[in-house]
């Protein structure tokens, strides 16, 4: 009675045993899903990163563009109104004569 009695505590424990084992590999498989879910978030989040990064490049660029472009069409305008008020002040040409030289 007593070795069925031991027997049957040594089988309780081994069941108790392989109980925690099961659980124990369980919660290391949640662990691993849970850090792989973690780990695309991050990638994620650092893809989004760089998209925006590269968007808020190119709108610097597009800036500078578009002020190259209106610092040029201002030069352009100023050297016409210069142009203008040259070609308004300015004597009339000679006139050219019809009669040749002698």
């Amino acid at each position: 009675e007593e070795e069925a009695r031991m027997r049957a505590e040594r089988e309780r424990e081994a069941e108790m045993a392989k109980k925690q084992r099961e659980e124990d590999r369980e919660r290391r498989r949640k662990e691993k899903v849970e850090e792989a879910l973690i780990q695309e978030e991050i990638k994620a989040l650092k893809q989004r990163e760089r998209v925006r990064l590269e968007a808020e490049e190119r709108a610097r660029e597009v800036a500078t563009i578009h002020a190259e472009i209106e610092r040029r069409e201002a030069e352009r305008r100023e050297a016409q109104r210069t142009a203008d008020a040259q070609q308004q002040t300015a004597p009339p040409p000679p006139a050219f004569s019809t009669t040749p030289p002698p």
